[in-house]
């Protein structure tokens, strides 16, 4: 994930703060300036069961725009996902 200050133009990756079964938090600390404030969470789900795919689910914690980027490693397909500046607290799905 990467995320950028509007306001500003600087960028900056997302490094992981915690991973549990599924989830992760991410913080940008190059824009924030504090490597504990998480900014976005991201929640993968396996549905292959009942739908064959998989879900990100993800949220912003913050006012940043951001851009996730998933890759199916079995079959290189990538997805992107770019959630606007100004938005906090904006959510979404991610089906691959």
């Amino acid at each position: 994930m990467h995320a950028r200050d509007a306001q500003s133009g600087a960028g900056g990756d997302g490094e992981p703060l915690a991973a549990g079964e599924g989830i992760s938090f991410f913080s940008v600390p190059s824009l924030s300036g504090n490597a504990n404030d998480p900014e976005v969470f991201l929640k993968v789900v396996d549905e292959q069961a009942s739908n064959g795919t998989f879900s990100l689910l993800h949220g912003g914690l913050t006012n940043l725009e951001y851009t996730i980027t998933v890759t199916d490693t079995a079959t290189r397909k990538v997805w992107q996902f770019t959630h606007l500046a100004n938005t906090c607290g904006e959510s979404g799905t991610i089906r691959f």
